[in-house]
């Protein structure tokens, strides 16, 4: 990055799973945090022991990505069905690149093998096989507007329901709007595979970032006279500082925030930001998830 997302990659080649499914009631339904975060459903990072995760600091739980033949957005997967990304993802290009698999357990985009790393005393510590998941369907917001990227959300059905094992879990929706009344110093946390230097190099493994949460007040004085103004309360601004942000290829991922039970809600989605990426200032723009959870409730009727 300057950054990616919690993720989900589309592409056109199948790959097995070896990893023990996770029981549970949670396969079939989405869960909003806190409800089922007890029972294992939802925002758990059940992998943490694993060398490969705990070589990047703040990784989610789901590593998702969003491709045809080339790489296109990120995602998140909140329930065994249905992944939530970007309205643009389907909108840029459309007739080219339209989307077809999801790539679920991503670390390195160079192998759809097992990722390994080499452990203290000898042996390698490896994680599953990456498994695509072919898309059904996809449904846009209603309101998107491409001109102006309000209401950029869309939801995605799978083909076939993703099993929940160590390195695939789906994260929590926010029960609460925690920008109405934020904390002091709010960091979000954003994770993924896009453009990382001002060359455009694309990065191969996941990488992650912690963005300072900004006002919208502050937020929309940055983007007056731009195509995106005025910014509306149906959003989130993160970031703002020189050379952190996410980025081009970062589209559709999720931004999260995490709590003292390292337990994982999806805030926003990613969205637009600055041009160059990283422009110390200009915070990047999220869709607020939040805002959407009805729209969510009701296509996904789970």
């Amino acid at each position: 990055m300057l950054l990616l997302v919690f993720s989900v990659y589309f592409v056109q080649r199948h790959s097995s799973v070896v990893s023990q499914y996770i029981e549970g009631s949670c396969e079939n339904k989405i869960s909003s945090y806190p409800s089922d975060f007890e029972d294992g459903c939802c925002g758990i990072d059940s992998s943490a022991g694993n060398k490969i995760v705990a070589l990047i600091e703040y990784v989610p739980l789901n590593n998702t990505l969003i491709k045809t033949n080339l790489f296109l957005c990120g995602g998140a997967l909140i329930s065994s069905t249905f992944v939530l990304t970007a309205a643009h993802c389907f909108t840029v290009s459309a007739d080219l690149m339209k989307p077809e698999f999801v790539r679920l357990g991503e670390y390195n985009t160079t192998s759809d093998d097992r990722d390994c790393v080499a452990v203290d005393g000898g042996g390698m510590d490896c994680t599953d096989p990456v498994l695509v998941v072919k898309i059904q369907s996809y449904t846009l917001h209603p309101q998107y507007r491409s001109s102006t990227s309000a209401n950029d959300i869309a939801l995605i059905r799978l083909k076939n329901p993703a099993p929940f094992t160590d390195f695939i879990r789906p994260i929590c929706l926010p029960a609460t709007d925690i920008t109405k009344l934020p904390p002091a110093r709010l960091l979000f946390t954003a994770v993924g595979w896009g453009v990382i230097n001002d060359m455009n190099d694309i990065s191969k493994v996941k990488q992650h970032i912690r963005l300072p949460f900004v006002s919208m007040q502050y937020c929309q004085s940055r983007y007056v006279g731009t195509k995106h103004s005025p910014l509306s309360d149906h959003q989130i601004c993160a970031g703002g500082e020189r050379g952190r942000d996410t980025c081009k290829l970062d589209s559709g991922g999720p931004l999260m925030s995490v709590d003292e039970n390292t337990v994982y809600q999806l805030v926003g989605i990613i969205s637009f930001g600055p041009k160059p990426c990283g422009l110390e200032g200009v915070p990047g723009v999220y869709t607020k998830v939040h805002s959407y959870l009805p729209w969510i409730f009701n296509i996904t009727s789970i």
